[in-house]
């Protein structure tokens, strides 16, 4: 089964962190959950079972979760420095 997950609100700075250098963020998902992730732009096809998809998407998601509100805390820790 192949799924197609939008990811538009999402800038490329969250979406290349939520990748990693090379992509080897998704390797780890892809080898964890086994399945295949590609990322293009704002789109992610997730392509293996529906349970697995679920599940990879569950922390996709956290993962992002993370990233927005790391960046956020960053920019205001710059913000309160100048």
């Amino acid at each position: 089964m192949k799924e197609i997950v939008k990811l538009e609100a999402y800038n490329i700075e969250q979406l290349v962190n939520l990748s990693g250098v090379k992509d080897e963020n998704l390797e780890v998902l892809e080898d964890h959950f086994q399945v295949e992730i590609s990322l293009r732009g704002d789109e992610m096809s997730i392509v293996g079972s529906q349970q697995q998809i679920e599940k990879t998407k569950k922390v996709i998601y956290s993962l992002l979760k993370l990233i927005v509100s790391v960046t956020q805390l960053t920019s205001f820790s710059e913000s309160e420095m100048q």
